[in-house]
């Protein structure tokens, strides 16, 4: 809304900057529902192959396979969270930033040292409890982020219980 104040004070016309503000909204919305969805699909299959690895330890010969999904989730959820910025127009701390990049690169680096693991190695089980905390770790800074628990503006979504 002060964007919309602005312009009119320096003599915008409101309706054309109303509309494209709302064009903005429902595009960063949309964008954000896609991200979502894909996030959604790549938790899902993540913590499949995680569950699939757990079941599989006693085969030696079994080892963390690279799955597309997987290896893309923390990257998928680094831009989900740009678009909850955008979308719902929020900030998270820097040092909530910062948390989160070194979360994402533990987890990729985790993920790639695992890639030539067997279940022999008890590196082996802190990969797989790491692909089933990640996916889970990252769904509820999501929902902080969105609720405005991580920043310091008051909350970005309205409060329905």
């Amino acid at each position: 809304m002060n964007h919309l104040q602005h312009q009119a004070s320096l003599g915008f016309d409101v309706p054309m900057t109303l509309r494209r503000l709302l064009q903005f909204k429902a595009r960063s919305l949309d964008f954000f529902g896609r991200m979502i969805a894909f996030f959604a699909l790549a938790s899902a299959m993540t913590i499949y192959n995680a569950v699939k690895n757990f079941v599989y330890a006693s085969n030696p010969s079994h080892t963390v396979e690279l799955d597309f999904f997987t290896y893309l989730l923390p990257f998928v959820s680094f831009i989900m969270d740009a678009s909850i910025k955008r979308a719902y127009c929020v900030q998270a701390k820097n040092a909530y930033i910062i948390f989160k990049i070194l979360f994402i690169f533990y987890y990729l680096a985790l993920y790639v040292c695992a890639l030539q693991a067997t279940p022999d190695v008890p590196f082996y089980w802190v990969v797989c409890a790491n692909l089933l905390l990640f996916p889970a770790l990252m769904s509820v800074y999501t929902w902080a982020l969105m609720k405005g628990k991580l920043s310091k503006m008051p909350s970005a979504m309205p409060n329905n219980g």
